[in-house]
């Protein structure tokens, strides 16, 4: 029997991180609200920004700046001063195409029997900053094949090429060069080509969560004890418990803070993919705003009317990159990584893609 979880005595100040679930529920409660109503629709999804904050590529100073900052922020903690360490020459990097300038977006859905890919990006930032960091990305594959929606949290630490900067971490492509460099990141690294990219101000989050009316989660011992809940179990949580649980690291790893992001989703998917639409509408009236994207009203409202049918009917599948048994954990260029075994990964992505 699910539990409804204890008031809170004191809320304690979060901050700004990426809760995915929020952006999940959004893309594709467009999706349904627009194959319903689609004069409507267009109309709301209007609503959303196209304008990514600091959209500008940083200069060679901002980058090395950057880079500065992240050795800094992990100057203190042991653990990453026991990692051995790996030159950059060491990591091998097999044979990916080199995009060079990525392929412009097409304004209507793929063909039949393609997968659509789209990029859910959330990212560490503040009220009043700028692009920032994007600390997690959910590659969402709609499988119109096989009828099957996949979401693949992309490990933020993933050793990466970038085009046109040195080779780091996976969660500075975006913040490098926002939506158009992260996707050509993707498309080299893994040979997956993104249709499109959704990202969201999470500060919302809890009101978002609340305005649902809670969502179910289930939790072990240790994350009962740091959610201060009675015990392991089933409950029905509130926006603030939602964010701590989809948020902590602390507990274990950031392998398992992906995890719980992906479950949280997957509960509120299961919950509201079958929404009537009076109540979408109504819900993302509010909602729409907190959206950027680069797809235009009538590429959403393509993929609305072609991948309609898969929302309603097919569960909600979930995996990691990179995958078990390939990557281990090293220092490079003084930065705590994970260098992956790109073939294995890749054909991981493949798998999920295969008709």
């Amino acid at each position: 029997m699910k539990q409804r979880a204890p008031k809170e005595k004191k809320k304690r100040s979060l901050p700004a991180r990426i809760i995915l679930s929020v952006l999940l529920f959004a893309a594709l409660a467009v999706i349904i609200t627009a194959g319903a109503f689609v004069g409507t629709a267009y109309t709301m999804v209007n609503k959303i920004s196209r304008e990514e904050p600091a959209a500008e590529p940083m200069t060679e100073e901002e980058v090395i700046a950057y880079d500065q900052a992240e050795i800094e922020a992990q100057a203190g903690d042991a653990s990453i001063a026991e990692l051995p360490e790996v030159h950059p020459d060491e990591v091998v990097f097999t044979e990916s195409a080199d995009i060079t300038e990525k392929e412009e977006k097409e304004d209507a859905p793929a063909a039949p029997g393609k997968c659509v890919n789209i990029l859910l990006v959330g990212q560490d930032r503040r009220p009043g900053q700028g692009r920032q960091r994007s600390d997690a990305v959910i590659l969402v594959t709609f499988n119109k094949s096989r009828k099957t929606i996949t979401m693949t949290s992309i490990m933020r630490d993933t050793y990466v090429q970038i085009p046109g900067y040195k080779n780091n971490r996976f969660n500075a492509a975006y913040a490098f060069g926002g939506f158009d460099l992260l996707d050509r990141t993707v498309e080299k690294n893994f040979g997956v080509k993104v249709d499109g990219n959704v990202s969201v101000d999470f500060m919302q989050f809890m009101s978002i969560i609340d305005t649902l009316g809670g969502v179910d989660i289930t939790v072990n011992d240790a994350e009962a004890e740091y959610l201060q809940l009675p015990s392991a179990g089933s409950y029905h949580v509130n926006g603030l418990k939602a964010l701590e649980y989809a948020w902590t690291r602390k507990i274990d790893s950031d392998f398992s803070r992906t995890g719980r992001q992906r479950k949280l989703l997957q509960a509120v998917y299961n919950a509201y993919r079958n929404a009537g639409t009076s109540e979408l509408l109504s819900l993302f009236n509010d909602l729409l705003p907190m959206l950027t994207t680069d797809m235009s009203n009538s590429q959403i409202l393509g993929y609305a009317a072609d991948l309609l049918p898969m929302v309603r009917s097919s569960a909600l599948q979930s995996q990691r990159i990179p995958v078990d048994g390939s990557y281990k954990n090293a220092l490079v260029d003084k930065k705590a990584v994970l260098v992956i075994d790109f073939e294995k990964n890749r054909r991981a992505l493949a798998d999920v893609m295969s008709e």
